[in-house]
Formats: structure tokens, sequence, C-alpha cells
């Protein structure tokens, strides 16, 4: 009978010992296959912080984001968590261009390779990364399942890189760059520095600020004493109906840069003193133009001793880089002495760089002692010693005196550095 009961027993304490092994191999596996399922959304995370840096910086450096084809398959938004939706998404999203970021490797995107550069829109696709314009936040529209819950972002991790840019939108806000003085974009404030960062957001009509129906002559940003020591991007826009009508000096958009100013389009009418052009008056140390074209037509009235004249810049003692000029330039104004330095581009260049530039604008003087080119009047200064490199001039180029057609006048104690083409 005791045997018996033993024999009960043991089966019993087998039979739950059984279950207890099935149960805690069951929590095993499932704890194991939702491992896995977190090391998936740990992926996720990794691709979003590598886009995110990449992002950051190719947007400081262009004014822009990395964007392709428009996406517009945005159901998943409708089915992910609130703490996942940045409150400051603008309503376009975009698949990120990965061809624009270097040292980039992804966990997932395998859809990237489906799209063609042609492609203009994006639908069907998932397994890819996406970006909105506004607030830069990444998304990955196919999303990692966890617990039930799908995640399509890392939540609340919202970089707000667009913050690191003042964006303007107006002819107003134009105004203000370099004011020093707090104002709101959008709801949010900025100040607006000389040493700012600047976006231009879309295609800008002055004509509200500057007219010469008005009499309003537009005042540049940076002067001679305070030059812009900042960054704007004109992120491929225009700057519509400049108008300047000054005898003053530094004269143009800019008045004096020895900051960063890119991808922009200025049209317009600029009549100025000595260092006058559609872009900037006068490029000074440090200062980068790149990738600028001006259609404004610009007139110098300078009476001293020298006027530099341009259709990017005035004068120049950095750096020009792919740049074209379709304005007219001319002076018709003689000066008391030296003459007038005129050029396509920039009127002289005493050091750094014109590389790239392309002039299709006419060049003209009446001055009796000129310096005319189609790239620039003079080079180079005293010890200085400046380079016009792989520019051309497809404008017609005249003068009382001094002409040439890429360059008139080397100045140097060196040998001439520039190439004629």
């Amino acid at each position: 009978m005791n045997i018996r009961n033993q024999k009960g027993i043991n089966m019993i304490t087998l039979s739950i010992a059984v279950i207890i092994l099935i149960i805690i191999t069951s929590i095993l596996v499932y704890n194991a296959r939702d491992g896995v399922k977190v090391k998936t959304l740990n992926n996720l995370y990794n691709d979003i912080e590598q886009l995110n840096n990449k992002v950051s910086s190719y947007y400081v450096e262009h004014g822009d984001i990395p964007k392709s084809a428009k996406y517009e398959n945005l159901d998943f938004l409708n089915a992910a968590e609130n703490n996942q939706i940045n409150p400051n998404n603008g309503s376009d999203f975009y698949v990120i261009n990965l061809k624009a970021l270097e040292g980039i490797s992804l966990n997932y995107g395998r859809g990237f390779d489906s799209i063609s550069t042609t492609d203009t829109t994006v639908v069907a696709i998932d397994d890819i990364y996406i970006i909105n314009e506004v607030s830069h936040t990444i998304y990955y529209p196919r999303g990692i399942e966890v617990q039930g819950t799908r995640y399509y972002t890392e939540p609340d991790n919202w970089t707000n890189i667009d913050l690191s840019l003042i964006p303007i939108y107006t002819a107003e806000q134009l105004s203000w760059v370099g004011d020093g003085t707090q104002h709101a974009v959008n709801g949010v404030n900025y100040t607006f520095s000389l040493d700012g960062a600047y976006v231009l957001k879309n295609d800008i009509d002055l004509s509200s600020v500057c007219s010469e129906a008005s009499g309003t002559s537009w005042t540049p940003i940076g002067t001679a004493s305070n030059p812009f020591e900042g960054k704007f991007y004109g992120n491929g826009h225009e700057v519509q109906n400049l108008y300047i009508n000054s005898n003053e000096n530094s004269q143009g958009l800019f008045g004096k840069n020895s900051g960063i100013i890119k991808n922009i389009t200025v049209k317009g009418k600029v009549t100025g003193g000595r260092n006058v052009a559609g872009i900037i008056g006068e490029n000074s140390d440090n200062g980068k133009i790149q990738n600028c074209i001006n259609y404004a037509n610009v007139e110098g009235v300078y009476t001293g001793d020298v006027q530099q004249i341009g259709g990017i810049a005035g004068g120049n003692i950095s750096d020009i880089s792919n740049c074209y000029n379709y304005g007219v330039i001319v002076s018709n104004t003689n000066t008391s002495s030296g003459g007038a330095e005129i050029g396509g581009i920039c009127g002289y260049t005493r050091t750094g760089v014109v590389k790239n530039c392309y002039n299709y604008g006419s060049v003209s003087s009446t001055s009796s002692t000129n310096s005319i080119g189609g790239i620039a009047g003079k080079v180079g200064y005293n010890i200085y010693n400046g380079t016009i490199q792989d520019c051309y001039n497809y404008g017609e180029v005249s003068g009382y005196e001094g002409v040439g057609g890429i360059v008139r006048t080397y100045c140097c104690r060196r040998e001439p550095n520039y190439f004629m083409q």
C-alpha cells in the first residue's frame, strides 16, 4: 500500500515538474523571440541615428535636406502612436537621397534599390527611410513591431535640425538679417545676427520693402565696418526686384561679406558707389561665394579714387566659385584718380581664387581710365596674387580704354596667375 502511494506521489511530482518545465520553456522561447524583436528595434534606432547625424551635417552645409522623390503613402502615420508623430511635421515627406550621404551602413532600407532617379513620387515601397521637410524627422514606413506596438521612428527623439538655421520666407524677414534683434518666424524666436545661419525657404519678391516707384532702396546686409560673417543658403531660390539707388560704398544684396553665401539668384537693379554688385558689394577676408547667379543690372557712380563694379562682387579678396552673371555691368562716371575696375564677375580680385565662373552680360564704361574685363577688371595688388581659373566670358566688353576679354590688368610683382579662356 505504501509502495503504491509512493508511486502515485512520484507520478504527480513528475507531472508537475513536466508542466513547470513546459511553462519555463515557453517563457524562454517567448522571451528569446521578443529579444530578437528588441534587437531589430535597436537596429532601427541605429539607422535613424546614423541618418540624423548625416542629414544634420548635410543640411548645415547645403541649406537643404538630401531628398529625392516625394513619398505619398502616409497611411502608416494613422496607425502610429502619438509620441511617434512630431508635432512640428509639415505635410510633405520625401525619400532620403542616400547617394548624397557618405559612410552610411543601414540595417534596413532594401527598397532604395528599386527607386529610380527619375521617380518623382513613391507610393508602394515601404522598406525605405523618409524625412519630413519641415521637422526633419526620419520615419521607416514598414515599421518594427515589438510587444504589440509598431515603431516607425524613435519616439520623442526630435532632432530639431531646422532650428539650427533661421528660415526666411518673406521680404520683411530677409530685411531683418543682421539687425541683431529677435524676431519670431512661425512662432519661433530667432536672433537675426550678422554671424547667424539662414536659409531661404522660397522665392522672395523685395518690391514690398524696396522699389524705384517708392524711392526706397534696399539696405544691404552687412556694412564695411560690420560685415556679414554667418552662412546664407539660398537653397536655389530667387530674390527678385532688388532695388538700390545710392552713392554709398559696399552696395548689393549683401554689403560686405566675410561669411558663406551659397545657391542664390538675384534679380533687379543696383546703383552704388565704390564696391557695388548684385550679390555682394565687397567679398572680404574668408568670404566665400558659391553657386550664385546675378541678373541684376549694376551701375557704379563713385567719383572718388577707384570704383569696383561687378555682377557677383564689386571687390574681392577671397573666393568666388561656380557663379554666373547675366546682368548689364556699367560705369558712366569719371573718378578723380585711378579709374574704374569693372568685371562681369568682380571688379577686382586682389587675392583668393575666382573659379568656374561665367559671364554672359555686357560690361562697359565711359570713364577715361579703366580696367575692364569680362570676368574681372583687375587681378592682384602690390605683393598680392589673385587667381582666375577655368572662367569663361561670352558677354560684350567695351570701354574708352583698358579693355580685356577675361582680365584687363594684372598688378603684381609675381608672374600672372590666371588662365585665359
